[in-house]
């Protein structure tokens, strides 16, 4: 298989660049009894009526069997079905940038630095 295998390194790894970064949601500490469990919470935009909807998410991972369970919550049905195909996306997508058919690939979940910049290429040039 072309799938790299699901193991602490990765498991790690999903949680600070798919769950924290790419979805923006805080980890929940205390919340799982497992190492195979993430819980995370994260404000989604809605567009109609514009407001910011609670969403919680619980990331399963069964490691024999190399799968995922995603179970999203929220008020909203619209914004937890949004987000859960937005989560399902990303892990996807990690997994074959991830595989040896992409050497480097994973380094698009990367970002080189944490720091804001005043727009998208940079600060303006001084005069």
């Amino acid at each position: 298989s072309s799938r790299a295998p699901i193991d602490d390194a990765v498991l790690d790894d999903l949680k600070r660049r798919v769950v924290s970064r790419a979805c923006r949601a805080a980890l929940v500490t205390g919340a799982d009894l497992s190492n195979c469990t993430v819980t995370a919470a994260t404000l989604v935009a809605c567009a109609d009526p514009p407001r910011h909807v609670p969403v919680l998410l619980r990331l399963e991972i069964n490691v024999p069997a190399q799968a995922f369970r995603i179970t999203v919550r929220s008020p909203s049905p619209d914004a937890a079905a949004a987000f859960k195909n937005v989560l399902q996306a990303l892990i996807t997508s990690y997994f074959i940038m991830s595989s040896p058919r992409y050497p480097g690939g994973a380094a698009l979940f990367h970002r080189p630095t944490d720091r804001p910049t005043d727009g998208p290429t940079g600060p303006p040039p001084r005069v």
